[in-house]
Formats: structure tokens, sequence, C-alpha cells
């Protein structure tokens, strides 16, 4: 299954419809130099290896009841080759669903469209510009950190461990064969401010500016960037540890 802009196609059944989807699943070329050693073996070393970005197509398609009908679904489907808006294309296969942003780069319809079977086929062409695919999103939340209540003493029968703890802590657990980068919403009312670490590397992300309930800071771990209440960068000031992890 393909959604696109709004639109699910489906390999099968009347409506929308697709074939031949490719380059989907393709790694793209490397953007790495292949610079010949003049008297050597091979070639230099290329450095890090960056992939250029990804040219996806399908074959699209309409069947319906009237000629009317099929003209119509085109006209709504070329309207979003020509919008300006990014949009994001997913693709679900038998092991997961994954998606890229993309940009229609061109929708060929045929001038002759098939009216006696009411149908149409077209191809389509896009281009993500990150060549990674990406899993549906991991969504959690923690509380800040608190200790337990404790034992009181005298140990009276039954005993009374009071309230529990809150570790503050958050588990991800990232399904795919890529790392990926965090982004975190931290709620407000703290008074000191707060800090942000990984306990498997010790790497740690620290803002030290008093909050008021309202607010809320945004940190995209991916970008190096933070925002009070979506306005205001505050990566400059307020940010006194940024150990991006």
């Amino acid at each position: 299954m393909i959604e696109l802009a709004g639109i699910t196609f489906r390999d099968s059944g009347r409506g929308w419809v697709f074939a031949d989807l490719i380059d989907w699943y393709s790694v793209p070329d490397s953007k790495a130099p292949d610079d010949p050693i003049p008297q050597g073996h091979g070639s230099f070393d290329p450095g890090t290896d960056w992939r250029s970005s990804a040219a996806i197509s399908f074959t699209a398609g309409y069947i319906g009841d009237s000629a009317v009908e099929v003209l119509s679904a085109v006209e709504d489907f070329n309207a979003v080759g020509t919008s300006s808006n990014i949009q994001v294309m997913r693709v679900t296969d038998a092991l997961r669903a994954t998606s890229r942003q993309v940009s229609v780069r061109h929708i060929a319809v045929p001038d002759f469209l098939n009216y006696d079977s009411f149908e149409a086929h077209f191809a389509v062409d896009v281009l993500a510009w990150d060549p990674l695919r990406y899993g549906d999103p991991v969504v959690t939340t923690a509380g800040l950190p608190s200790l337990s209540g404790g034992i009181a003493f005298p140990i009276v029968f039954p005993i009374d461990f009071a309230t529990t703890g809150d570790p503050g802590r958050l588990v991800l657990t990232n399904a795919g064969k890529q790392a990926t980068w965090p982004l975190f919403t931290v709620s407000g009312g703290l008074a000191g401010g707060f800090s942000l670490r990984c306990i498997e590397t010790g790497q740690e992300i620290r803002f030290e500016f008093p909050l008021a309930v309202s607010d809320v800071v945004t940190v995209d771990v991916q970008s190096g960037q933070a925002w009070i209440n979506d306005e205001s960068n505050v990566l400059s000031g307020y940010l006194t540890k940024s150990e991006w992890f």
C-alpha cells in the first residue's frame, strides 16, 4: 500500500491502485569521489560515505465507474503535482510501514484515457532528499525523578513502603537498522531548568533557565537546536551543555 498526499493506492481492487514501485528499497549512489591513484592500485580514501537523494517512481492508476469519475480523479492527483508543499510518502509492506518526505517531480498522464473500461494509469516520479526510510515514530513520556517514601520506623506489620519512586527515565526501542535522533518536549514548572542524560554514554543536554508552568521547551537533537514555546531559539543562551546523542 502507498499513501501520498492523502491518497491511498492499493495493489488491487477499484479506485486508486498502483503497480511497479521502483527504488523504494534501493540504496542510492554514494556522493564520495572516486579519485584513482595515478601510480598505485585503486583510488584515494573517499572519506565519509554520504548517500545521494533517492529517486522513486511508481505507476498510479484509478479504476472507476464512469469517464467523468476517472477524469476527476486524475485532476485531483494532478493538484498534488502543482502544489508547492512537500509531501509524505508512506509504503506499507508485510514487515512494517516506512515513510519519506518527497517532492513530486513529475506526473505523466497519457493524452488518451481508456474511457471504455473507465480507468487511467500514469507514471509518478518523486524525489526524497533524505534517502533513509523512517518507521513510525515511537513516543513515550516520563515524570521527574523522585525518591520513594521508604520504610517508616519503628517497623509495623504489615509493612507500608509508602509511595513508589519515579526514576525519570525513558526507554525507547529502535526497531530499524540505522541510528536515530530523539526529539524531546519538556513541560514547564521547573525553577532550575532541567537536564537530559543518555544513561548508556553519559552525554548530557543541560538547560538552565527557570520555566513557568505554561512553558514548553522542545529540544531537537538532530539539528542541535531548542525552542521555548515554539518561538524563540534558546541554543546560545540557556543550553549550558549540549552533548548531542
